[in-house]
């Protein structure tokens, strides 16, 4: 777009693409000046410098042969587990609301029809051996009464999980 080229910033990196979302690495392409300015602000915070494996790490996920293919099988999983688990969930509508996610390895399913707020939803699926985390950690408005599903499993370890879950809720609306 014109003059954008001055103003642009496009950020990228290794989390969703490559499956590297612990390797916490990435880029930054702007305009030289703009790129000086977050070099400042870059050097003084926490994220200044990447582990060296990590650096390894993403060396070989950029070279790596057929990069290209494999991005686009991931994306194939994160359909499939997107697909398999939203429509899983999909017999507890009301309770268990399960959105497709436009982007990213997670949904956030809505429990505010369930009677039950995350935190409580989250301790009754854990007590049932269900590990998961209550959307209210990632904060009290947006995260409230929702809880992260994680979708970048291997599909036979994604469909394992959700079954387990769908069990799970099972139990926990027999009671209510």
């Amino acid at each position: 777009m014109d003059g954008m080229k001055d103003y642009g910033i496009l950020v990228q990196g290794l989390s969703k693409g490559y499956h590297l979302s612990g390797y916490r690495i990435g880029w930054v392409v702007a305009n030289p000046e703009i790129v000086k300015m977050l070099a400042i602000v870059q050097m003084w915070s926490s994220f200044s410098m990447a582990p060296t494996i990590t650096q390894y790490g993403a060396e070989a996920a950029l070279t790596m042969p057929l990069r290209q293919e494999y991005i686009a099988e991931a994306r194939k999983i994160y359909r499939e587990n997107i697909a398999y688990t939203c429509e899983s969930l999909a017999v507890f509508e009301g309770r268990f609301e399960c959105s497709r996610p436009m982007g990213g390895s997670f949904c956030f399913a809505d429990v505010s029809g369930s009677g039950m707020d995350d935190k409580e939803m989250s301790a009754a699926l854990y007590e049932l051996g269900i590990n998961n985390t209550a959307g209210s950690s990632w904060g009290p408005e947006k995260g409230k009464n929702h809880l992260r599903l994680a979708l970048s499993n291997p599909p036979e370890y994604q469909r394992e999980c959700v079954d387990a879950l769908v069990e799970a809720l099972k139990q926990i609306f027999a009671k209510r």
